[in-house]
Order: C-alpha cells, then structure tokens, then sequence
C-alpha cells in the first residue's frame, strides 16, 4: 500500500487529507465535559479508519484506471498522429516524385517543341523561296496569257454575238412553250374541274335521294316545304354535324330534315382525296317527293 501511494503522488495527498479531516471531526466530537453523556470507543475510532483506508483505497484504483484510460488514449492518439505523419509524408514524397516526373517532361516537351519549332522555321523558308520561285513563274505566264487572252476576246466578241442572236430565239421559242404549255394546262385544269364538279353533283344526288328514302313526313306536314341544309361529313360519309341554312318558315318540317339526314348516314361519299376535300361540307336544298 505505502508503494502505491509512493508511485501516486495525489492519492497519497488524498488520503493524508482524508485522515487530518477525520482528526478534526473527532477532536470537534470530543466531549471535554466529565460528565457521562456520550463517549466515542476505540473500536468505533478503529472501524472510521479502516472504512477511509476502504475508500481512499477504492478512490486510489480509480484514479489509477483514469490515469491507465488516458495513457492508453493518448498512446492511441499518438498512433494515429504517427500514421497521419506517415501517410503525409508518402504522400509529399508521391507529390515531389510526380512533380519531377512532370519537369522532366516538360523539358523533354520543351526541347521537342524547340526542334519542331526549328524544323518549321526550316521549312517556312523552303516555302518562302518556292513561293517567289512561283511567283517569276506565275508572272511570265501572265504577260504571255494577256497576248494569248487579248487574241481570243477578239474571237469571244464575235462567237458572243452570234451566241446573243441565238440565244434570243431559244429565248422566244421557250416563251412560246412556256405559254402553250400553260394553255394547255389551264385547259386541262379548267376540265378536271368540271369533272370534279359533275362528280360533286353526282354525289350530291345520291345524298338528297338517301336523305329522301330516310325522311319520315311529320303529321300535318304542308306541301311545298323545303329546307336548304349545311352537313358536315368525314371520309367514309359519317355525318359530323347538320345545320338548317335556310329554313323552310316550318320547324318541324326543319327538324324532321335534320333527322332524316343523320338517320340517312354514312352518306355516299367518294373516295378520290380531291373530292374528299370538297365534300366535308356540302350545301343542298331538300324538297320532299310528292
């Protein structure tokens, strides 16, 4: 015991404190009066020190687990703080082994870009003397280009006029071509559209005669009536919409027209595209047959 307290310097100071307390508690509890009132015995004195020794012993191992706690996390820290040191130091020595691998390259580039710059200089001047060589060249066969070009404009004046005269009647040959053609197309135009036309008549019949099979003479109906009807059809004759343009002054006898026509679809309905066009909206009076 008195080695340990040698080997941990505070819990000795701990446990003299311990004991000069308990000193003063029992000097102050101490009744200097004669009289029997309450004694304090030897072996209570005894077990007061043997529960201190008890618990400066305990507060020493704990004190002593703390200090073994801390050692063991500073020996940790120190560990880490050597691995964090190593691991910089391989990684300045990886940083300084590439930054030389990057200067000796960037010299070996310098001196590649050096010879590749003297090399084009050296070629610059082969251009440069093969440029003026091209050049007293190029100069003698323009001086004998000009006598040889001044001879053949004389000839290209003559050939020119010749070649304006003839190129002026292609000229009116074309344009009368040209308005022939287009006659000829208006003319055919002009007859596909009234073949359009009498096939939109024709379609048109065979719409006022289904619309007449389908219509139904509501009671009282007066004679004369008609009705001048809009429908709207999509390809295959489906009838999309019915509208009364111009009524017959009788509403029933309107309504019984708009019936007739959505009862008559599909309508006949063409299947040329032209036609189709034409005839997704088509206009026709409806008269009953008598």
């Amino acid at each position: 015991m008195l080695k340990d307290l040698r080997d941990q310097p505070r819990a000795l100071l701990y446990a003299i404190l311990v004991h000069v307390v308990l000193l003063i508690i029992l000097l102050v509890s101490f009744d200097w009066d004669p009289s029997p009132q309450h004694s304090v015995s030897k072996q209570e004195i005894v077990e007061a020190v043997v529960v201190d020794e008890a618990q400066v012993r305990a507060k020493m191992d704990k004190l002593k687990r703390e200090e073994i706690r801390k050692k063991r996390k500073e020996e940790d820290r120190l560990k880490k703080l050597k691995k964090e040191a190593a691991a910089a130091k391989k990684k300045r020595q990886e940083e300084e082994r590439l930054a030389r691998k990057k200067k000796k390259k960037a010299e070996v580039d310098k001196k590649k870009a050096e010879a590749k710059l003297k090399a084009e200089e050296l070629r610059i001047a082969k251009l440069e003397k093969k440029r003026k060589a091209e050049e007293k060249r190029l100069a003698e066969l323009s001086a004998k280009r000009k006598k040889e070009e001044d001879k053949k404009r004389k000839e290209e004046d003559k050939k020119r006029k010749e070649d304006a005269r003839r190129r002026m009647q292609e000229e009116e040959d074309l344009r009368r071509k040209e308005e022939l053609a287009a006659q000829i197309a208006e003319e055919e135009k002009a007859a596909q559209e009234a073949a359009y036309q009498t096939e939109i008549i024709k379609y048109t019949d065979l719409i006022k005669q289904k619309v007449s099979r389908a219509w139904i003479e509501p009671p009282g109906n007066q004679e004369g009536l008609s009705s001048k009807v809009g429908v709207r059809i999509i390809p295959g004759g489906e009838v999309v919409g019915v509208r009364i343009i111009k009524s017959s002054g009788n509403a029933i006898f309107d309504s019984s027209v708009e019936r007739a026509v959505r009862k008559a679809s599909p309508l006949p309905f063409p299947d040329d595209a032209n036609l189709v066009n034409r005839m997704r909206e088509i206009n026709f009076i409806f008269t009953p047959k008598s």
